[in-house]
């Protein structure tokens, strides 16, 4: 089943929300596998970023052009392209790490590349190579998915043992924002990929 991660932090706490998806919901195309992408994307994952609407877009697309003809496919790639050449400048901060910018600089360059291909075999085959880097795509994301939400409850569950300590709510106060704010700085650590 795929996920949608979003999250959202309000003052000190954090809430994390899930939508999910079949893959059949994302993909009408997939019926007769045409291309030959079918089984190179993940039935797993993460198919959205909130606010990375350009990711989104992107996925909706790759999934989409599973198992899409040749005229299809085809059709398809200059909107992949543009939605591509989006992702950097739109890639909300929280996910901005130079792995993830390295993913999706390779994801453009080989779509740009697919576009110039002029024979339908060779076009058809090379879709390989794009779902494959959409994949790697998909997996740094979810990587730094993961290392953000831990951080994230580190820093709470720090907060809130200061909060529930034996000592007037001023000073609880005082000392449970040090605490997460300390603990909320490993964040520059996941997007420098430390």
């Amino acid at each position: 089943m795929k996920t949608l991660f979003s999250t959202l932090a309000l003052g000190m706490m954090l809430a994390v929300g899930t939508t999910t998806a079949t893959a059949q919901n994302l993909s009408q195309n997939a019926k007769v596998d045409q291309n030959g992408m079918t089984d190179d994307l993940n039935a797993t994952g993460i198919v959205g970023v909130s606010d990375w609407n350009s990711f989104n877009r992107l996925s909706r697309y790759m999934y989409e052009l599973r198992g899409a003809d040749a005229a299809t496919s085809r059709g398809m790639i200059n909107k992949l392209v543009a939605t591509a050449s989006l992702l950097d400048d739109q890639m909300p901060a929280w996910v901005n790490s130079e792995e993830l910018r390295e993913d999706v600089v390779d994801l453009y360059d080989d779509l740009a590349e697919l576009r110039a291909e002029k024979n339908d075999d060779t076009f058809m085959e090379n879709l390989e190579g794009i779902a494959e880097a959409f994949e790697d795509t998909r997996e740094e994301v979810g990587e730094i998915f993961a290392e953000y939400i831990k951080v994230n409850r580190d820093a709470y569950e720090e907060y809130m043992e200061e909060i529930e300590s034996d000592r007037s709510r001023r000073k609880n106060m005082k000392d449970a924002t040090e605490e997460y704010n300390e603990e909320i700085k490993d964040l520059k650590k996941v997007t420098k990929g430390k």
